[in-house]
C-alpha cells in the first residue's frame, strides 16, 4: 500500500514515535511518504532508511505565544494540505496518517477521504489538557472548550484514533471517540536502539541526567535545586541536561544564581534519537521530574522507558500515570516539585549502589509485558484494517 504520514515536527531526528511506525510499515512492505517541517536550510525532499520525506518551509518558533502557535499550525496546515493533495493524486495514497499537535490537521484529509483514503489520527498528546497547562489557564476557557470541540470532530472525522495510554484512551472514550475505533499505541523504545550497552563510566563524576524538551512543565529547575542542595554532600555531582526548548535560558540562569555552573552540564542542542543511548548508558540516575498539573498527572514519559531500556535506575515524580505502569521497587518516586525530597532519594542512592541494581532489574519486567516488537504487529493491523 501507499501509505502518507503528516507531522508538525522535524523528520527523520526529530519524531521518534513516528520513524518508529514507518520503518515498521516498510518492513511489511509498504511504500512510506512523510510531510514535515524544514529546519534551516535543509534540502526539501530527502529520502532515509526507505521512506521518502517532504519538507514544507515552516520552522518551530522560539518561545512562542498563543498568536505564534496558531500562526505556526496555520501556515502548516495549508501547505501540507497542498502538498498531500498534490501528492494524492500521483501516488493514490491508501491510508493518510495524521500525527497530532494539531488534531485539526485531519482537515487537510477531506479530498483523499472522499475518494476512498483511510484517515488515521495518531493522537501523541491530548490537546486540551496540554494547552491548559502551558498557557495555565482553567479547562473551562473558551479556548480549551473549542480544542476540547475540535478534538471531537476530528475523531468523529478519522477512520481509526491511536492514543498512547490507557489512561488518555478513557477519557477519550468519555467525551470524544467511539470505543471501536480507538486503540492505545504505547510509545515504546525501539529495543534495536535502546539497549543496554556496556560503556566505562566517568569515574570522576556522579552523573545524573535528564533529557528531551527543556520546558517548565517538566521541572527541570527541579532538577537543578536538588543539585544545589546536594553540592557539598556530594561534591562530585553532575547534572547532564540534553537537548533544547523554549526555557533553557531561564534554566542556565538559575544554575548561576545558586552558583552551581561547575556542576550542571548543558549540551545546548538537539541529539538525534540514535545518538541518545550512548550519552545515557554512561550516567549513573536517569531524573523525570516533571511538575504536577492535568497534562502531566497522566502522561507516561517516553524519557523513562528510555532510561529503562538502557538500564540506568529512574528518579520521577509520583503521578497516576506512572503509577499506572510502575510501582516503587522499578523506580524512586518522589513528590512532584519537591526538590529537597529529589535531594535526599538521590543521596541515599548514592550511597547505595546495591539498590540502583535493583531498580535496573526490576524496571525491566516492564517489558516483558509492553514492547514496541509486539505493539508495532498491533499497530500494522490496526491501521490497515
Amino acid at each position: 500500500m501507499n501509505i502518507c504520514m503528516i507531522v508538525h515536527a522535524y523528520y527523520p531526528h526529530d519524531e521518534s514515535r513516528v520513524q518508529r511506525e514507518a520503518i515498521a510499515l516498510l518492513e511489511k512492505g509498504h511504500k512510506i511518504d512523510v510531510i514535515c517541517l524544514r529546519k534551516g536550510k535543509e534540502s526539501s525532499k530527502g529520502y532515509c532508511d526507505g521512506i521518502n520525506f517532504y519538507r514544507l518551509p515552516v520552522e518551530r518558533r522560539i518561545n512562542p505565544n498563543l498568536i505564534d502557535y496558531l500562526l505556526e499550525y496555520i501556515l502548516f496546515f495549508l501547505l501540507a494540505g497542498l502538498k498531500l493533495n498534490a501528492l494524492f493524486f500521483k501516488k493514490n495514497y491508501h491510508v493518510i496518517q495524521i500525527h497530532n499537535p494539531p488534531v485539526a490537521l485531519v482537515g487537510i484529509t477531506l479530498i483523499p477521504k472522499i475518494l476512498g483514503a483511510r484517515i488515521v489520527l495518531d493522537i501523541h498528546d491530548i490537546e486540551p489538557e496540554l494547552y491548559s497547562a502551558k498557557f495555565n489557564i482553567g479547562m473551562q476557557h473558551p479556548l480549551i472548550k473549542f480544542l476540547l470541540l475540535i478534538e471531537k470532530v476530528s475523531c468523529w472525522f478519522a477512520n481509526r484514533v491511536l492514543i498512547v495510554t490507557n489512561i488518555w484512551r478513557e477519557k477519550l472514550l468519555k467525551r470524544s471517540v467511539s470505543e471501536k475505533k480507538c486503540s492505545v499505541l504505547m510509545n515504546l523504545p525501539d529495543k534495536n536502539i535502546f539497549k543496554p550497552i556496556s560503556l566505562q563510566k566517568d569515574n570522576k563524576h556522579f552523573n545524573l541526567v535528564y533529557h528531551g524538551t527543556l520546558v517548565n512543565r517538566y521541572g527541570i529547575d527541579i532538577a537543578i535545586r536538588a543539585v544545589s542542595i546536594l553540592k557539598n554532600k556530594i561534591p562530585e555531582i553532575k547534572l547532564n541536561i540534553i537537548g533544547e526548548g523554549e526555557n533553557l535560558s531561564e534554566f542556565i540562569c538559575l544554575t548561576k544564581e545558586l552558583s552551581i555552573e561547575d556542576k550542571i552540564y548543558f549540551n545546548r542542542k538537539f541529539v538525534p534519537v540514535n545518538e541518545i543511548p550512548k550519552i545515557i548508558a554512561k550516567m549513573d540516575i536517569g531524573i523525570v521530574p516533571n511538575r504536577l498539573n492535568i497534562f502531566t498527572r497522566d502522561i507516561l514519559n517516553t524519557k523513562l522507558l528510555e532510561y529503562v531500556a538502557v538500564n540506568i535506575p529512574v528518579m520521577i515524580s509520583r503521578t497516576p500515570g506512572i503509577e499506572y505502569y510502575f510501582d516503587e521497587k522499578m523506580v524512586t518516586f518522589f513528590e512532584a516539585g519537591n526538590a529537597e525530597e529529589l535531594a535526599s532519594h538521590i543521596l541515599r542512592l548514592y550511597k547505595n549502589p546495591n539498590e540502583r541494581k535493583k531498580l535496573v532489574v526490576n524496571a525491566e519486567k516492564f517489558f516483558a509485558q509492553y514492547n514496541w516488537e509486539k505493539e508495532k504487529e498491533r499497530y500494522c493491523y490496526t491501521i490497515l484494517n
